[in-house]
């Protein structure tokens, strides 16, 4: 009996990354004086109160994820910060968010932090475990806490990029909440990450380059196929132009292969007939009159009749300075 009793904890514990209930213990048969002998044996180890883990070393995110879900009761869930994490679109959260139906009043604990609210029950995904918000509902909940407009455009991409949610699903969950801060940003925002700007830079391409600049709309994440694989160009100007412009994030190196690749890439390109400008964040922030006139002297080698326009008084893309931008871009 005491063995398959064992086996069970073992299964329940294992099905939450280690951790059980109080409750949970002697559902299944333990008495409190068998769960007290195995906590002052060290076999089990208190988390919160009347919550604890039967697995032996530190515990895992998951695990505190767990602990603050068990401890807040079966209608809790993960949100904000540790449900993008669940999700995949958040780093490992420090603190464990989860949120429960008003008016239930939680007392405080370490590592965790509760939310309110009246909605949850729409909010909440039906069927993920462990139980977590919606990835619009993350998304929106993230947002209310965004404390720039860069803030939310990388959120908004991360989850997007990932496939985890569309900018239509995040602007219906968004039309549902009565109260919103970004609302109007975030509809600009997303209107831009569903014509194919899916990170930050590539948005500020689009608003500081393209837009300031008056220069010719290029599309988004464009389909190239060669040799039987397919490759996707940060921005590109089809024909006539055939102009490829790429754009390397503060992350968008992690070693020598990738600089490898990229550069193949870049080499295939011309000598398929395209002609191809790379640039940095650092370019784009701080130098984008410089990039436009870059871009712009490219397009009109291939062919185009506009012109670039000023993006403000002090622009310094001027006609005679197309050919050699006044200051040059910025290089690490």
């Amino acid at each position: 009996m005491r063995t398959q009793q064992a086996t069970v904890i073992h299964e329940l514990a294992a099905a939450h990354a280690g951790v059980i209930t109080h409750g949970q213990a002697m559902e299944l048969g333990f008495s409190n004086s068998a769960i007290h002998r195995r906590i002052q044996s060290g076999v089990w180890r208190p988390i919160h109160k009347a919550v604890y883990t039967t697995w032996p070393g530190p515990l895992s995110t998951l695990a505190r994820v767990w602990a603050g879900l068990l401890y807040a009761g079966p209608d809790a869930v993960a949100s904000h910060q540790t449900a993008a994490w669940l999700d995949g679109f958040g780093n490992a959260p420090a603190r464990v968010d989860i949120s429960v139906p008003q008016p239930r009043n939680l007392q405080g604990l370490p590592g965790v932090r509760f939310y309110r609210t009246t909605w949850l029950a729409q909010r909440r995904h039906p069927a993920k475990i462990p139980p977590r918000t919606r990835v619009e509902e993350t998304v929106l909940d993230l947002i209310e806490q965004a404390r720039t407009v860069d803030e939310l455009t990388a959120l908004v991409a991360r989850a997007c990029r990932a496939l985890l949610t569309s900018p239509e699903r995040i602007a219906i969950a968004a039309d549902r909440r009565r109260k919103l801060k970004w609302r109007t940003e975030l509809a600009f925002v997303l209107a831009d990450v569903s014509d194919g700007a899916q990170a930050l830079l590539e948005r500020r391409y689009l608003i500081r380059i393209e837009r300031a600049h008056g220069l010719p709309r290029g599309s988004r994440q464009h389909l190239i196929r060669r040799a039987g694989r397919s490759e996707y160009k940060d921005v590109y100007y089809d024909e006539p132009y055939c102009v490829v412009v790429e754009l390397d994030g503060p992350v968008g190196h992690s070693g020598d292969l990738d600089r490898l690749r990229d550069m193949a890439r870049d080499n295939a390109d011309v000598l398929d007939g395209r002609l191809v400008l790379r640039f940095g964040f650092r370019d784009v922030e701080r130098y984008p009159c410089e990039v436009a006139a870059q871009v712009a002297r490219a397009l009109r080698q291939r062919g185009w009749r506009g012109r670039p326009r000023p993006c403000g008084r002090h622009c310094r893309i001027h006609d005679q300075g197309l050919a050699v931008p006044k200051y040059g871009i910025a290089h690490p």
